[in-house]
């Protein structure tokens, strides 16, 4: 049980996608 399944690893993937994205537009609206 100590391993992330698939689809932990994609929502996680999805979550940092989402937080990158917030971050470069708040870069963006300098």
């Amino acid at each position: 049980m100590s391993k992330p399944t698939a689809t932990q690893m994609e929502m996680a993937l999805k979550t940092l996608d989402i937080h990158i994205g917030m971050l470069q537009d708040e870069h963006g609206m300098e």
